[in-house]
């Protein structure tokens, strides 16, 4: 009698080492990078290769049957092998993924090669791993402390599950590195191409405006917390105004109306709020550290670092003003998208209220590896992170 595999999610300390051996493999390949600077390419600099083979492997190497490897994997990789044709598919979680021109086009440029799914999976997830090391890479700092890149690898483990969208916050995180150039039209581009992945990006494509309004106004944290405040009171009008059909198109808001619903359901501070509470943990120390973070771009060497800087800050900024809005809109992954840049400021701040006595900075290293690696036990401990997503216990193909 043949078996079918059937996959069990639960906690192992094998897989939470596993993750926690990819954290450790970013943070040294940054760290050797920073401290070897070149102008090369990642793809020619062995650290960041290192970096993008060992994750990449993994990833395409995992488990997907049986709802291991990721809760959507098997769905996606189903529309992947389908994507030319999905008749009788269209009301199932396929008919949403073809419903994304830039999505479908990517599945079957990719299908056209090949249908194997270790194939589909390298390319994808290496293609989300390439940008996230070209944006660290391009926004790092002289002055930074780099041990909050550990958390790279959580948004990276999720993106097990959430291809999509993670492929279209890898896109986008381009965007933010033209932007910081001033290449507008190369900015809005590559913002329009991950809209085209994923319509989620439309609310998060509004930072290019955004940040276009903040440069000549230098908006301040105060404007921020009065946009938060009547942004909350008008989230009934603005759920309104978009699932009611003036604002999107009729699938766009019958997939997220649910969502929405579930929002408000359980409010903010009955379950949001865990979703959101790195970011608030952020803006607070954006507020306590605002004159320490001015007085930094004020001694940066040329225009190019502060520009960097700039986007880098308000984009967080932009960030907090989201989160009542996801709330609204029951937008449990918006968190994702500015994560990235989210961990560049932190390093940025911790490197700024670094002790410069050794002694000192010892215990101030200890301390945040502590308090990184602690956060990041946590949600790999959560049962919203093992047996929602099924990203435990990870299991290879080569073990088959």
């Amino acid at each position: 009698m043949m078996l079918l595999f059937s996959f069990i999610p639960h906690w192992t300390l094998g897989t939470t080492m596993l993750y926690t051996f990819m954290g450790i493999v970013g943070v040294w390949a940054i760290s050797l990078s920073a401290l070897h600077p070149s102008s090369k390419p990642f793809n020619k600099n062995k650290y960041y290769l290192i970096w993008f083979f060992i994750w990449t492997l993994i990833a395409a190497f995992r488990e997907i049957d049986g709802n291991a490897g990721g809760t959507d994997a098997l769905g996606y990789y189903s529309y992947f092998v389908r994507s030319f044709d999905i008749r009788g598919w269209e009301l199932t979680p396929l008919g949403l993924y073809d419903s994304n021109l830039g999505f479908r086009w990517y599945n079957r440029i990719l299908r056209f090669f090949s249908d194997n799914q270790i194939y589909y999976l390298f390319i994808t997830h290496g293609l989300m791993l390439a940008c996230v090391i070209k944006f660290v890479d391009y926004f790092r700092f002289g002055k930074m402390n780099l041990i909050p890149f550990f958390l790279i690898v959580f948004w990276y483990l999720r993106g097990f599950c959430t291809i999509r969208s993670n492929l279209a916050t890898a896109i986008l995180l381009l965007s933010l590195i033209y932007l910081a150039q001033n290449k507008y039209k190369q900015s809005i581009a590559m913002a329009i191409l991950s809209i085209l992945f994923h319509k989620m990006m439309i609310l998060y494509a509004l930072f290019i405006p955004f940040y276009w309004y903040a440069q000549k106004k230098r908006i301040k944290l105060k404007f921020i917390v009065v946009a938060v405040i009547g942004i909350s009171m008008l989230s009934t009008a603005l759920t309104t105004f978009v699932f009611g059909g003036i604002l999107m198109g009729d699938e766009f808001t019958d997939h997220y109306s649910i969502y929405s619903e579930n929002a408000s359901e359980t409010g903010f501070l009955g379950n949001f709020w865990k979703i959101a509470f790195e970011q608030i943990i952020l803006g607070v120390f954006m507020v306590i550290f605002d004159r320490k973070a001015i007085k930094y771009t004020n001694s940066l060497a040329n225009d190019d670092d502060k520009s960097k800087f700039y986007v880098i800050w308000y984009a967080c900024l932009f960030d907090l003003m989201l989160i009542p809005i996801c709330n609204a809109f029951g937008i449990w992954r918006g968190y994702e998208v500015f994560y990235i840049p989210r961990l560049v400021l932190w390093c940025i701040l911790l490197g700024l209220i670094q002790s410069k006595d050794k002694k000192w900075n010892l215990l101030f290293t200890i301390i945040i590896c502590v308090l990184f690696y602690g956060w990041f036990w946590q949600r790999l401990s959560a049962k919203s992170f093992w047996y929602e997503t099924n990203l435990m216990p990870y299991n290879s193909v080569l073990l088959k």
